[in-house]
């Protein structure tokens, strides 16, 4: 429940932050990560899918031919770090996802996806394994003429 408050403080100030550019074109991106254990590896998108448990569902802004980082962290175990850079048109953008846990003995482990040039509007589908979890994220960005209308689109569902 901390996790949702603090991804809406963090809207709420991007959003106080963005707005004396308001009329400025934005970039806004909305994440849902599920996670799904005890499945083997080599497990359909399918059951994959049916066993998730939502894990976090970021929402972003950006002005365009600039980055935005969000970190998750839901226990000292885990944590998953996603970057989006849109271009300097706000036609296509870039992902780059970061996901890291402990493993039994308390190291670090971690994996990278990244998808680049990406159509707005078009949303991406990543799914990695990781310490016997699979994590299934989908990834949606879509471009704004100002702040109200990127406001509205992250509201709904």
């Amino acid at each position: 429940m901390k996790k949702y408050i603090y991804i809406f403080l963090l809207l709420i100030l991007a959003s106080l932050s963005l707005h004396a550019q308001s009329s400025e074109p934005l970039f806004a991106i909305k994440v849902s990560v599920q996670k799904a254990e005890a499945l083997s590896k080599n497990a359909s998108l399918a059951q994959k899918l049916s066993a998730g448990q939502l894990y976090a569902k970021p929402m972003l802004m950006v002005n365009y031919g600039k980055t935005a980082t969000v970190r998750i962290e839901k226990d000292e175990n885990n944590e998953l770090e996603l970057a989006v850079t849109p271009s300097k048109d706000g036609s296509v953008y870039d992902v780059s996802l970061l996901l890291k846990e402990k493993n039994t003995s308390q190291e670090w482990i971690k994996t990278n996806s990244q998808a680049t040039s990406i159509q707005q509007g078009e949303s991406v589908l990543f799914t990695t394994e990781l310490n016997g979890n699979h994590y299934i994220m989908t990834i949606h960005g879509s471009a704004f003429s100002n702040l109200a209308s990127a406001q509205n689109w992250l509201e709904q569902n």
